[in-house]
């Protein structure tokens, strides 16, 4: 059975293989998304093969698409680069 969910709502499944986005630039894919005590944590795979840790709060996340398979991060300074 398929599992029936509301349309607002989007699963862990949903936000991998994602591309992340910062100012329309394309920084990496999310490769898995980690539960800790304080919440989620997106790990994105930059281009260079590096991997970097982005908190999937509101302060951070500007839009998730998961039909185009895109989320739009505005990271803080230091958190990306």
């Amino acid at each position: 059975l398929d599992e029936v969910r509301e349309d607002d709502e989007i699963y862990y499944d949903d936000l991998i293989n994602c591309d992340v986005f910062v100012d329309e630039k394309k920084i990496g894919v999310v490769v898995d998304v980690m539960e800790v005590p304080q919440g989620s944590i997106l790990r994105i795979e930059k281009e260079n093969g590096k991997i970097v840790m982005v908190p999937y709060v509101d302060e951070f996340i500007v839009d998730v698409d998961i039909v185009k398979k895109e989320i739009i991060i505005d990271p803080i300074e230091g958190l990306i680069w």
